[in-house]
């Protein structure tokens, strides 16, 4: 292999990818894997979005829609379009890990419906959402003040955030940055609270910050 090719493939490979066990595909998928397997992310571009929320679009239509236009259960159905819009964006984005131009799976937008469970579609969007996050030019990083400010709000959930490290522990290493987030949002809620109590302007890559630091606390203790 020379200078030239190592270049072009290293130029090819995903600048994310992810781990998928046996547990995250569908037990009926004839093409489960029997071991983990690797699969890339590739930042979406506007296009795809806008194809996501369209296909989305019609696959409620076709579920919820009456003659006259209206939707029946209307909270079902937005429920729906939320799910249909994380599968597409998913699809697209899921890439072969030594090749961003190769989608993970072929014909995608309708595989990924019958490959994977929800619970693993949900990760991929996890996993995406960061992706974006920590590569988006208006999202600057924060600092290890901003960081410490941060958690001197979080002092009134004293108790939320110290079940919290309890869940990331008992993680052990299968704990993701993701998984933790959905273990706060969880005892946030169980705690009568919609989300976290920060001060306005606050940016997700700073939470996602805290909460990468929760999963050292962890892994430490």
């Amino acid at each position: 292999m020379n200078a030239s090719t190592a270049r072009e493939q290293a130029a090819k490979r995903p600048r994310r990818c992810i781990v998928l066990s046996p547990a995250a595909f569908a037990d009926t998928w004839s093409e489960r894997p029997s071991e983990d397997v690797a699969v890339g992310l590739r930042l979406l571009a506007e296009r795809d979005l806008q194809a996501a929320k369209l296909e989305a679009s019609r696959w409620v239509e076709r579920l919820y829609s009456r003659d006259d236009g209206t939707l029946r259960d209307p909270e079902t159905a937005t429920e729906a379009w939320n799910d249909a819009l994380i599968r597409w964006a998913c699809a697209l984005a899921m890439c072969d890990p030594n090749d961003v131009t190769r989608p993970y799976f072929r014909a995608a937008e309708d595989t990924i419906a019958i490959a994977l469970t929800p619970d693993a579609i949900r990760r991929v969007w996890d996993a995406l959402e960061a992706f974006h996050a920590e590569e988006s030019p208006v999202a600057p990083e924060a600092t290890d003040d901003e960081i410490e400010e941060l958690g001197w709000s979080l002092l009134p959930l004293e108790g939320v955030v110290a079940r919290v490290l309890d869940r990331a522990r008992a993680m052990g290493p299968e704990a993701t940055v993701e998984s933790i987030a959905r273990a706060l949002q969880q005892e946030l809620q169980a705690d009568g609270r919609r989300s976290f109590p920060m001060p306005p302007g606050r940016n997700e890559r700073r939470v996602r910050r805290l909460l990468a630091r929760v999963k050292e606390l962890a892994c430490a203790g």
